[in-house]
């Protein structure tokens, strides 16, 4: 089985962004294609595909694909766009079994490890997520984005609309409502470590399918290590050091030092603020010299200012 993710991307990428290319290469099973306008001279690995072009030009190429006036003013209204990308760049797609579209801050752990493709076997949507989401490539599971949801065609009012809908992943209209409304398979478990974002020390954030409400996971003190193309997560419990491994960690509107240097260690911590050096392995005895700790939680004030100013620029009140 092949599997493409495609990642558009206009703007400057993040800092730590030739860190994201090491765990991709370290995921050869895996082939990526990238869209930028952003041209900073990078080692990408072999199973990335990089397609530079301007904004304007990635705005028209997708407009070629639909017969209504789509609204893309602003490029993080791409999110909405996501579920769509089987169909708009299909002619990319020949070959691969599934197609999905991810995020640009992460980092990402074994692949191999965790998509096992005889277990979604008749899976048609693999994770229900914007970070990470995966499609079976067919040209009618391309289309569903395209079927009704609550009788109209919420696509329509989506793509064209200034507005972000979360189309990618919310439970209000979105692709997860119209695969649900039509019983499609889908894959509703995460094996992600989807960290808060509203938290300077890390808080897992965790999805309820059920309730469609996030909730935060109960470990408080916890130790993040990407270790020869896995990420791990470390914690104590009942005085028991206990290891956890998942398929990436999402950095969610977290702004990381990358204090790595060229070649990338095959070892390194994910810290609430940086990335640094590992030489050894985490254990019991010296978890609380590589835990690290915030009292003060300017990660809350930091999300809430910028959004502030997002609301105020674009006129989002609603």
């Amino acid at each position: 089985m092949k599997t493409l993710l495609i990642l558009p991307y206009f703007g400057t990428l993040p800092n730590y962004f030739d860190l994201y290319l090491h765990t991709v290469k370290a995921n050869p099973s895996i082939d990526w294609l990238l869209f930028t306008d952003d041209t900073t001279p990078r080692d990408f690995p072999p199973n990335m595909q990089v397609i530079h072009m301007s904004w304007e030009d990635m705005k028209a190429r997708m407009q070629t694909r639909f017969d209504i006036r789509l609204n893309l003013e602003r490029k993080h209204k791409l999110c909405d766009f996501k579920p769509a990308y089987g169909y708009i760049f299909e002619n990319h797609l020949d070959g691969y079994d599934f197609w999905g579209h991810c995020d640009p801050d992460i980092i990402w752990g074994n692949f191999d490890r965790f998509i096992d493709y005889d277990k979604f076997e008749g899976i048609d949507k693999i994770f229900i997520l914007g970070h990470l989401t995966l499609f079976r490539n067919t040209p009618e599971n391309n289309r569903r984005f395209m079927e009704e949801v609550d009788d109209q065609l919420r696509y329509r009012h989506v793509l064209t609309n200034r507005l972000g809908f979360a189309f990618d992943e919310k439970f209000d209209g979105s692709i997860n409502n119209i695969f649900m409304e039509h019983g499609w398979p889908m894959f509703t478990e995460s094996f992600a470590a989807d960290i808060d974002p509203y938290h300077t020390n890390f808080r897992l954030s965790i999805l309820d399918f059920d309730t469609q409400r996030y909730r935060l996971d109960g470990v408080k003190r916890q130790i993040f290590t990407w270790e020869d193309g896995h990420v791990y997560r470390y914690y104590i419990k009942q005085k028991q050091l206990v290891k956890e491994e998942f398929l990436y960690v999402h950095l969610q509107k977290r702004k990381m030092a990358l204090n790595l240097t060229k070649p990338f260690p095959q070892r390194f911590l994910i810290n609430p603020k940086s990335f640094d050096s590992l030489d050894e392995p985490i254990t019991i005895e010296n978890f609380n010299a590589h835990y690290r700790h915030y009292w003060f939680n300017n990660q809350f004030f930091k999300v809430k200012y910028n959004s502030l100013k997002f609301r105020l620029k674009y006129k989002v009140y609603g």
